[in-house]
C-alpha cells in the first residue's frame, strides 16, 4: 500500500482525476496514515469521499471513515462510526446533527446495549415523538430487561410537546 500511495501521489501531480484521488484516500486509510488522510481531504480534491467512506466503514476502518464522513457532513454515518468505536457521547451529538429517526434508533440501541442509559434517554426522547417507532423502542428496552429505564424514559417523555399518545398508554 505504501508503494501505491507514492505512485498515486506522483500520478496526481500529472493528472487531476477522480479515480486517482479516490484511490489515494483509500490507500492512506488502509495504511492508517490518518493525519495525511485528514489533510488530503481538507485540501481541494475530486475524490468520491462518500464512496470511500462507505468502503472504509464496510472494511472496519472506522477511524478513517469517521474523518471522511465528518468532512462531508454525513452525520448519520458519522454517528455509526462513533458507535463502532465506542464513542457514545460523540455518536449522540452526530445523531443530533443528523436528526433522523433511523440514526436516533441506532444510537439508542447501542447505548442501551452498553448500559449508557442517560445517552439512550436522549436518543429515546427523539424517538417517542414518532408513533411509528414507539413500539420498537419499548421492545428494545423490554427484550434487554431494562424496564425501570424504560419507565424513566416514558416519564421524561410525558412533558414533551408532540409526544405520542402511546407514551401515556404503553
Amino acid at each position: 500500500w505504501e508503494d501505491l500511495v507514492r505512485f498515486l501521489e506522483m500520478a496526481r501531480k500529472k493528472v487531476k482525476e477522480r479515480t486517482i484521488d479516490t484511490e489515494l484516500i483509500f490507500s492512506l486509510a488502509k495504511i492508517k496514515k490518518l493525519a495525511e488522510l485528514e489533510e488530503f481531504v481538507a485540501s481541494p480534491n475530486v475524490a468520491d469521499i462518500q464512496a470511500i467512506g462507505d468502503r472504509c466503514f464496510d472494511q472496519g476502518m472506522f477511524e478513517a471513515a469517521k474523518i471522511l464522513f465528518n468532512s462531508i457532513s454525513n452525520n448519520a454515518k458519522l454517528a455509526s462510526c462513533h458507535l463502532q468505536l465506542g464513542q457514545f457521547k460523540e455518536a449522540v451529538e452526530a445523531a443530533r446533527r443528523a436528526n433522523a429517526i433511523r440514526t436516533w434508533k441506532e444510537c439508542s440501541l447501542a447505548c442501551v446495549d452498553k448500559g449508557e442509559f442517560r445517552l439512550a434517554a436522549i436518543c429515546g426522547l427523539h424517538i417517542i415523538v414518532s408513533p411509528d417507532h414507539l413500539e420498537d423502542l419499548i421492545g428494545q428496552y423490554e427484550r434487554r430487561g431494562h424496564s425501570d429505564e424504560l419507565i424513566s424514559l416514558m416519564e421524561q417523555g410525558l412533558g414533551l410537546e408532540g409526544a405520542h399518545a402511546g407514551v401515556f398508554t404503553e
